[in-house]
């Protein structure tokens, strides 16, 4: 089960997904080990993913094997996301970071939330678009009303259940 908590001034919408990892800022300084990989953004963002079993090629100190179970990324001391639960293959992120496209973002997403994943925190109302084989249910919360298109489901507050 992943789960996926924001920080509480973070706005979830979904219904437009355009985050590209590949457009993340310049890195400023890296550290890395077997079991994590931490890198310091030019913008102030800290990311630093957590797993097993990491290897880097020799010359060009890039990921190339792994497994990812953890992520969290904050600026400025604020916690902007930490997702745990992770079963990422560390050569499925590296392919995406190396692109700058939104398509292969999504789908690797959509990857990592294949199961029972949770997502808590942010502003609320959160809102999803319907994804193709990923659907929304509001297990335990109040449905809101929402003024976005008919296709977008909104939940608030706290928590929205992925199956």
């Amino acid at each position: 089960m992943v789960s996926i908590k924001f920080g509480a001034d973070i706005a979830i919408d979904m219904r437009a997904y355009d985050y590209d990892i590949g457009s993340l800022p310049y890195v400023e300084s890296v550290s890395y080990s077997s079991t994590y990989l931490r890198g310091w953004f030019s913008d102030g963002t800290y990311v630093s993913i957590e797993g097993s079993g990491f290897s880097y090629n020799q010359s060009t100190g890039i990921p190339n094997g792994g497994e990812i179970r953890s992520i969290y990324e904050s600026n400025g001391g604020e916690v902007l996301v930490s997702v745990t639960g992770l079963r990422l293959a560390v050569t499925s992120l590296v392919k995406v970071a190396q692109t700058y496209t939104v398509s292969d973002d999504i789908a690797l997403v959509k990857s990592a939330l294949g199961g029972n994943d949770s997502i808590t925190g942010g502003i609320t109302p959160m809102l999803f678009s319907a994804m193709a084989e990923v659907t929304f249910s509001a297990a335990g919360l109040a449905m809101t009303s929402c003024t976005a298109a008919t296709a977008t489901t909104c939940f608030t507050p706290g928590k929205a259940t992925i199956f």
